[in-house]
């Protein structure tokens, strides 16, 4: 049997179900441990075990952090998993630690490093030294970016020897393809992300209205869809949320099953974040045959390359954002399908589902045939 723990039942189903069906064709048992919640926890009932756990990703207390590892470890000493895969940085850690003490196989998953690295020192050296102390050298630790990788070599959490590279979460190739549809007249630059500071919205808010006092010949809106949780201190100020809510030249959607139509009826993809693992929303967009526009970061630059597939502007400025905004519009309809289509060819090369599935399946048939 092989477990796999996660944050939310949102992100096994938008990034995990093509894996989990992949290792279910494959004759491979997988029980599901994460935070119920009201919608996804059913759909991924219809097809999987599925264990309630105690988290609450975005909020920390060191009461609830004990709880949850405490609760996970009865969960994981009940179930006698072979293998743990574990996502997202508080499993990654827990599953780590307790796996310390009951000695089960465990794959990490590093789909980025999170806020806490882009804080101050302080914070950084405090994760660090977490990081240490619950990783061990019989962990396989998987990475998007080369960059994560030699963060956890440099800091010696990680080894050579079980540290591996992967491309992302994989694209479905079919589910996300070029469309031919009529797009709108006003060119359409779709922003898919949380509403949080390290995602770079408030510089992307910031260009917004500096794009709203010049004169440009082409007309554009802006759709952002993402939540936004005014609890998590991350996030954006209710100012700036109301600021996207209220203006005219932004369509604002907090949540969809259908992300494709979306990016189907879009020009151009925009992610100016701090950093990245390697951003699922631009691999999506490349697959349909979108451009993006992203900032010079771990992650979002491992994907873009400046003029061939997209642009790339510095990050934290606002200004050099609104550069290649602008940059992107001046384009015509031939170089915006160009970039397009070099994006949609990277993925084809690099980041097809079928890759990832392949390498984590190498991985676990060697633990399963011990």
């Amino acid at each position: 049997m092989v477990v796999l723990v996660a944050n939310s039942a949102w992100g096994i189903y938008n990034f995990r179900i093509g894996l989990l069906n992949f290792f279910k064709a494959n004759g491979i048992d997988v029980v599901l441990i994460f935070p119920f919640d009201k919608k996804y926890t059913a759909i991924l009932k219809e097809s999987f075990q599925c264990v309630n756990l105690f988290m609450i990703p975005n909020q920390s207390s060191p009461v609830n952090e004990l709880k949850t590892i405490f609760y996970l470890s009865r969960i994981l000493l009940k179930l006698k998993p072979r293998l743990v895969l574990s996502f997202t940085i508080k499993p990654n850690i827990y599953c780590s630690l307790i796996s310390k003490f009951f000695k089960f196989n465990i794959i990490t998953n590093t789909t980025g490093l999170g806020s806490n690295f882009l804080r101050s020192s302080i914070s950084e050296l405090f994760f660090r030294v977490i990081y240490r102390i619950s990783f061990s050298p019989s962990n396989i630790n998987f990475f998007q970016n080369i960059h994560d990788m030699n963060f956890f070599l440099d800091n010696k959490i990680s080894t050579k020897n079980n540290s591996f590279l992967i491309p992302g979460s994989g694209v479905d190739l079919k589910r996300f393809s070029p469309r031919k549809i009529q797009t709108s007249k006003e060119f359409n630059f779709l922003v898919i992300s949380r509403l949080i500071k390290d995602k770079g919205i408030n510089e992307l808010i910031l260009a917004i209205k500096s794009l709203e006092k010049k004169a440009i010949n082409k007309k554009f809106k802006f759709t952002i869809l993402g939540s936004y949780s005014k609890d998590n201190r991350n996030s954006i100020s209710n100012s700036n949320f109301n600021f996207i809510l209220e203006n005219n030249l932004i369509s604002y959607v907090e949540s969809t099953d259908k992300i494709e139509d979306f990016i189907a009826k879009s020009d151009c993809l925009v992610l100016p974040s701090y950093r990245e693992g390697i951003p699922r929303s631009i691999l999506e967009g490349f697959a349909m045959g979108k451009p993006a526009i992203v900032s010079n970061v771990p992650g979002c630059a491992d994907l873009v390359e400046n003029g061939i597939n997209g642009l790339i502007c510095k990050s934290h400025s606002s200004k050099d954002l609104e550069k290649r905004i602008i940059q992107m519009l001046n384009f015509d309809k031939v170089k915006i399908k160009h970039l397009g289509l070099n994006g949609r060819l990277k993925v084809e090369k690099f980041y097809d589902e079928k890759i990832v599935f392949r390498s984590y399946f190498k991985k676990v048939n060697k633990f399963l045939n011990v």
